[in-house]
């Protein structure tokens, strides 16, 4: 978690491997934190900061809009590269794992 004053606003995983390290974070913004209790069960391993607060009073949004977020991520990674569209066929096989997998209510309710 990265946490501003007591409260989370990106939560963080890694997957690792011999040779390789998967790194994936959230930004929090624009989002509305209540929400996450109607979707999300309550975390039985919690850290110790975050204590018994539910996500409502544990997470808050960064005051960003979404381009201004991008900017300071690409600033702090060096990002030089132009943003490029999706292949056709890369659009494609997104659509089959969307229809086959991830859209589908086993995907969803798999926990």
């Amino acid at each position: 978690d990265i946490v501003v004053d007591g409260r989370k606003v990106s939560g963080n995983a890694q997957k690792r491997r011999k040779y390789a390290i998967l790194h994936h974070g959230t930004l929090l913004y624009a989002m509305a934190p209540e929400g996450m209790a109607r979707y999300l069960r309550e975390p039985a391993d919690r850290p110790d900061y975050r204590g018994e607060r539910t996500h409502s009073d544990f997470v808050r949004t960064l005051p960003f809009d979404a381009a201004t977020l991008r900017s300071a991520v690409r600033a702090a990674f060096n990002v030089t590269a132009e943003k490029t569209e999706p292949l056709p066929e890369e659009l494609a096989q997104a659509q089959e794992l969307v229809e086959t997998k991830y859209g589908t209510e086993a995907w969803s309710r798999r926990r």
